[in-house]
């Protein structure tokens, strides 16, 4: 991919290639074929996950079931702007959605495309970068129509962007926000570096950079630590700061530091928006969790996980679920810390002879740890989408390691270096067509985890869920029981085995299930409400109410709770209350026909029967076959005429 014929170094002004009538002719076509290429490499080995479903994996709360972010009306504009939903915070990523929405509804193929186009427009922002790096690396050919550093940043791009570990980015419509920061990003960096460049309009250039740093912000705040990765561009390959660190406060270096403000500013509000928002969301583990140990060998796993999954890309999996219990002081966790440790070491005593390596390792330690459990979230040792940003510094090393090796090699070697970069590219693609095809729907994603961890306690859960919509009860059971001896802190196998046992008609047995969720989680609604229409059906009403209240302390905008209180307010006799709920229910659910019937027995008992007459009709209209609203609505209509 990098042969180019040996030629010696010209003393004056560039030639043509040897060859070649018009060298420079050939140098300015491959400016725009070779981007191109990269381009049209991306979209064809990503074009199949086009066919790919939303999965049980945060795409039904965040996108399907979701009306929040449907419309870019004041309220949802407002919603976008200051909602932590799921513990995140990033409006733009919404704005996003939005758009896919507007164009394509809930069709799967729209948000995968919009992804796919994202992950496009990345690797090509990827080369530009790498072009800029390489052309001013040492290792940089001078002449001016060699076309190698494209060639090599061109390498470096599909490296990226045909890599396995990035098809959960691509593939997840979840993950929409890794994509859409990933390339304000990048636009970012790209931006700074044209600043930089002779000729430039500074300010101009500066000022695009800092605009597209807040929106990346803006689309997922991980990418908070570009302010420090471009001090290390500015260390290297740009040598805007050289000698040891306390000197960087005199001369011309203390400018290039202070230039950082303008970036650290938006970094640390969104910063502490944050972490405000996991921590809203409960996804921040329990501080009896966070030991010293764990805050210290957790990032050192994940640090060497990614490392270890970039050079062998196998076995990927959308959980690397923590066991229970988890302990810091495991082999792994161990081995990794030395190896971390080490490698570190190497690069700092490496630091003046080989720089770029310094550089690329600096990077890939900045951009990882805020995302490899200093604060330990949810359920997971590492994931695949915490590489999309961390992992460009390995494809760039490896790009300027050939560019530098091709002048010390003969035509042959460089031939046989072009072909095992071709082949490298080649399986590549080939290992993420098929973590691809993991992708399609949900069952396969949950099997493909359990066939790397079978203890996954969530991905058990996740397959009982698939099992138990298709109407496979005793299988789903099966995972949730599954799901329990490898956590038995997860509180949703509980709540749903609760569920089925309170459809096979019995309640106290799905109502100990029910209190265990909550002793896992106090916070879960789900099991408050299911725990009071265990007891509504068992004609408990008052103690039901008692629970539905609790689920409405948890989620005030709760739909069903709101529809079941109404309920059991009703048969308690206490008609006002129970309308104003479910007129709270109505408007969360407008074309419920469950709400409009029970709204009208509501109504109907105090004693407004024109008012219950309309929404008998409309719980008609929206299910005609609802023998009760019929059975209502005629006798309402015999009364009037009597």
């Amino acid at each position: 991919m990098l042969s180019s014929p040996k030629r010696t170094r010209p003393a004056g002004a560039a030639q043509p290639l040897p060859g070649s009538s018009c060298g420079i002719g050939a140098y300015e076509r491959s400016a725009w074929a070779i981007p191109l290429l990269v381009c049209l490499a991306v979209i064809l080995t990503f074009l199949p996950a086009l066919r790919n479903d939303f999965v049980n994996w945060d795409d039904r709360f965040n996108i399907l079931h979701n009306d929040n972010y449907r419309g870019f009306d004041w309220p949802r504009l407002v919603w976008m702007f200051s909602t932590f939903h799921a513990g995140h915070y990033h409006p733009l990523t919404w704005m996003s959605l939005a758009f896919d929405h507007a164009l394509w509804g809930t069709a799967p193929l729209g948000y995968h495309l919009t992804s796919l186009l994202l992950h496009t427009a990345n690797a090509l922002l990827f080369y530009f970068i790498a072009l800029r790096l390489l052309s001013v690396s040492p290792s940089a050919p001078s002449r001016p129509a060699d076309p190698a550093p494209r060639l090599a940043a061109a390498l470096a791009a599909l490296l990226f962007a045909l890599h396995p570990l990035r098809v959960e980015s691509v593939a997840w419509a979840t993950e929409r926000r890794g994509v859409l920061s990933a390339f304000f990003y990048l636009s970012s960096i790209l931006a700074y570096l044209t600043a930089r460049s002779s000729g430039a309009k500074t300010r101009r250039w500066t000022g695009l950079s800092l605009a597209a740093f807040a929106l990346a912000l803006l689309s997922k705040v991980s990418v908070l630590t570009l302010p420090f990765v471009l001090i290390i561009l500015d260390i290297f390959p740009l040598r805007r700061l050289h000698g040891p660190p306390y000197s960087w406060l005199s001369d011309n270096r203390r400018k290039v530091l202070l230039e950082k403000l303008y970036y650290l500013v938006p970094a640390f509000i969104c910063g502490v928006i944050g972490i405000f928002a996991q921590s809203q969301a409960d996804a921040i583990r329990p501080a009896a969790e966070q030991t010293p140990a764990a805050h210290f060998f957790l990032p050192m796993f994940s640090l060497a996980f990614y490392l270890l999954k970039t050079i062998w890309p196998v076995n990927l999996s959308p959980l690397y679920e923590r066991a229970v219990p988890f302990d810091p002081w495991s082999a792994p966790f161990i081995f990794s810390a030395v190896v971390v440790l080490s490698v570190t070491a190497g690069a700092i005593a490496l630091r003046r002879r080989r720089p770029g390596l310094a550089a690329g390792w600096a990077y890939y330690l900045l951009t990882a740890l805020p995302v490899s459990g200093i604060i330990m979230y949810g359920d997971q040792l590492a994931a695949d989408r915490y590489t999309y940003i961390s992992g460009l510094a390995w494809p760039l090393l490896v790009s300027a390691g050939a560019l530098k090796a091709r002048d010390f090699m003969p035509a042959a070697g460089r031939r046989m270096m072009t072909l095992f970069f071709c082949g490298a590219l080649a399986l590549l693609s080939f290992l993420t067509l098929g973590q691809i095809r993991i992708w399609h729907d949900s069952e396969s994603l949950w099997r493909q985890a359990l066939s790397v961890n079978p203890r996954s306690g969530v991905a058990h859960e996740n397959l009982g869920e698939i099992l138990l919509e298709r109407g496979q009860k005793d299988a789903a059971a099966g995972q949730y029981l599954l799901a329990l001896a490898a956590n038995p802190n997860l509180p949703g196998p509980h709540n749903n085995l609760g569920n089925i046992l309170l459809r096979r008609g019995k309640p106290v047995e799905a109502i100990a299930h029910y209190r265990q969720a909550l002793l896992a989680d106090p916070l879960f609604a789900d099991a408050h409400l299911n725990w009071g229409a265990a007891l509504a059906g068992q004609g408990r009403p008052a103690e039901a109410v008692r629970h539905y209240q609790k689920a409405l302390e948890i989620s005030p905008l709760f739909a069903q709770a709101h529809l079941n209180l109404g309920a059991a307010l009703g048969n308690l006799g206490r008609p006002a209350e129970a309308a104003e709920h479910l007129r709270k229910a109505l408007k969360l659910l407008p074309g419920s026909a469950e709400i409009h019937f029970n709204l009208g027995l509501a109504l109907e008992g105090q004693g407004l029967p024109q008012e219950a007459t309309e929404h008998y009709r409309e719980a008609l209209r929206l299910r005609p076959d609802d023998m009760e609203a019929w059975n209502k609505l005629m006798a309402l209509d015999s009364s009037t005429l009597r």
